[in-house]
């Protein structure tokens, strides 16, 4: 990690965590420290509210539960938000980082990191699908780790192409053999 002040650990873990779980900005932007349950030590869960109202558990596991064990060392253990702000001195707020904050992070790091353009909250979304499609995870799994309420909505963030589906008849045999 090239930026080791306050900020720049809060900004790993949030991009971590957009990342490994396809969570949506202002799911990210609402989680307090209460949501996290089941930490072990390699892991914890995450009860996110998501949209209407619908509880669903988010898994964090490998380097992005590195990355907020971090950040929480920093922030401590003060109930609130588990993203804060942290001012242009490094001082750890208690303030929820708001949906524009993030988004003029993300520009932020995208320029740090020298993209070809800038990446949005929900090319991580498209990312976390299209990555879980090409390890072959069935797409209902998907769809309920996205918190969609259809696999149709979940569908539209299928990127794979058309040789995949070709391939995907071929594991079916029919036993006919011509006649000829």
């Amino acid at each position: 990690m090239a930026d080791a002040s306050p900020a720049g650990i809060r900004d790993a873990a949030i991009i971590a965590l957009a990342w490994s779980t396809g969570l949506r900005r202002d799911e990210i932007s609402r989680i307090e420290l209460y949501e996290l349950v089941n930490k072990t030590e390699d892991g914890l869960d995450i009860a996110i509210v998501g949209k209407g109202g619908k509880v669903r558990a988010v898994y964090v596991n490998d380097g992005t539960y590195a990355a907020i064990l971090d950040w929480l060392e920093l922030r401590g253990n003060e109930p609130g938000n588990l993203f804060t702000d942290v001012n242009k001195g490094g001082k750890i707020g208690a303030g929820k980082l708001s949906g524009e904050a993030l988004r003029k992070m993300l520009d932020k790091r995208s320029k740090e990191a020298q993209l070809s353009k800038p990446i949005t909250w929900h090319d991580f979304r498209r990312t976390f699908a299209g990555n879980l499609w090409d390890a072959k995870i069935d797409g209902s799994i998907i769809q309920k780790l996205m918190g969609h309420a259809s696999q149709n909505q979940t569908s539209k963030y299928d990127r794979r192409p058309e040789e995949v589906r070709r391939q995907a008849v071929k594991v079916l045999h029919v036993p006919y053999k011509r006649s000829k």
